[in-house]
């Protein structure tokens, strides 16, 4: 008996996965129930914020530059003249 009944599902089972209009028929998106509102919106948002940009003075000319970057007026790094600038004309 128990080998009827697995087979009767199993044979189900098959007609119901070959008949796919269901399942063509009723595809949608998955969309939200409820607004998200503007506090919620905002509050999901308070990291996103950019910070401002640091500068730190060049130890050879006194000019501000990024850290950690070659100075732009100068072309020194870590006291190491990096970038070879052409003499004042």
């Amino acid at each position: 008996m128990l080998h009827f009944i697995s087979k009767c599902f199993i044979t189900a089972f098959e007609n119901f996965r070959d008949n796919n209009d269901f399942f063509e028929k009723n595809k949608k998106m998955a969309t939200p129930k409820h607004k998200t509102s503007k506090s919620r919106r905002n509050m999901r948002r308070s990291h996103d914020a950019l910070g401002a940009n640091s500068y730190h003075e060049c130890p050879n000319c006194g000019e501000l530059k990024r850290p950690h970057n070659v100075c732009p007026s100068c072309g020194q790094y870590d006291k190491r003249e990096v970038v070879a600038k052409k003499a004042a004309e």
